[in-house]
């Protein structure tokens, strides 16, 4: 049986996700005396949270940049299964509940796009902030 875990609030500036994210790697280096927020540490409630998060910062990007037709191509990076790479010690990956806890649900995936949108009619995007990268691409701001 899949667990459900609480998508939390959406809809959220980056400013509001930057805290969020702040608060939960800050709870995990006290409570665990440990410099790094690591993965293996987190509940996978916060895991689960986290990939929300991650997923609001992509849909803001999308949004910003007028890229909205990209949207869906994210959407295996966010409920697919959680990324591994080779590490030296298997505990970093967590456990299988852990891991388990990573994948965003469609409902969810459509429902950060749908609250993000939202959030950023009520916003001023200032384009071309900052001059072309070395990439080549501007920097868009956001004026929440």
């Amino acid at each position: 049986m899949e667990t459900k875990y609480d998508t939390g609030k959406l809809g959220l500036s980056d400013p509001e996700i930057e805290k969020e994210r702040a608060e939960i790697d800050e709870r995990i280096k006290k409570e665990h005396g440990v410099p790094v927020a690591y993965f293996y540490l987190k509940t996978p409630q916060e895991i689960h949270r986290e990939n929300v998060l991650d997923a609001m910062r992509m849909a803001i990007s999308c949004i910003t940049y007028g890229n909205w037709a990209n949207w869906d191509k994210y959407r295996a990076n966010f409920t697919g299964p959680m990324p591994t790479c080779n590490v030296p010690d298997p505990k970093f990956l967590g456990t299988e509940e852990q891991q388990a806890a990573w994948p965003l649900t469609d409902e969810e995936f459509d429902a950060v796009f749908k609250a993000q949108r939202e959030r950023l009619s009520n916003a001023t995007i200032v384009r071309n902030r900052v001059p072309p990268e070395e990439d080549g691409g501007p920097l868009h701001g956001i004026i929440w």
